[in-house]
């Protein structure tokens, strides 16, 4: 139950403890889940989130077609909000400031302003997207020292796997999870391949 396997799909991290559990089904206790799943459990028990608080993906899109009823001249708004969401992550993941962020998307002063009105409106329904579990999570681990010595208490053995496709975020949601005593004996451990990395478009950088 000290042992944290994290991976970067569902279905991987499902495969992962199947092949467990057919080796050591008498220690079944081992944590199987992706990146997202961690941080979403984490602010489950340390912030009162749940998955009904995760936005589904179409009302993503229609609050911003919404947004973009105005502007006539971007004419195919899918595609438009498709980079629109995509640089939103790279953003977050790169935890690059709004003020420094050049976006691929179009104009940055209209980039700027959908970005704001998009955090506003999550606010005002308590509600978040992927990039926030990453980014909320984070914030309580650094705010809150209940949160993080309670992690580090539990997952003192940690294994990252398909490292080459994490960004820097999501890699602060585990440094500071190995900054306890148990780290300094090398019990953690992470997988990758830069060569197979399939990610950077979305601002992996490791």
């Amino acid at each position: 139950e000290n042992i944290l396997m994290v991976t970067f799909t569902t279905a991987a991290a499902g495969e992962m403890k199947q092949r467990f559990w057919k080796k050591y089904a008498e220690d079944g206790m081992v944590t199987f889940c992706t990146i997202h799943s961690f941080c979403l459990a984490t602010l489950k028990k340390f912030a009162h989130f749940d998955a009904e608080c995760v936005l589904a993906t179409g009302d993503i899109y229609e609050f911003f077609f919404q947004q973009l009823v105005r502007h006539k001249e971007i004419v195919d708004k899918v595609e438009y909000i498709k980079a629109l969401l995509l640089d939103i992550a790279v953003c977050k993941n790169s935890m690059c400031p709004l003020a420094q962020f050049e976006p691929n998307c179009g104009e940055k002063e209209l980039f700027d302003e959908l970005f704001k009105a998009y955090e506003n409106w999550k606010d005002a329904l308590g509600k978040i997207d992927y990039d926030d579990m990453l980014l909320k999570a984070y914030e309580l681990m650094k705010n809150d020292k209940t949160c993080l010595e309670w992690l580090q208490e539990r997952y003192q053995y940690i294994q990252i796997d398909e490292f080459q496709d994490t960004s820097v975020l999501q890699w602060k949601n585990f440094k500071p999870l190995i900054s306890n005593s148990i780290a300094a004996n090398n019990e953690n451990m992470v997988v990758g391949d830069v060569k197979q990395s399939i990610y950077r478009w979305r601002n992996s950088d490791w």
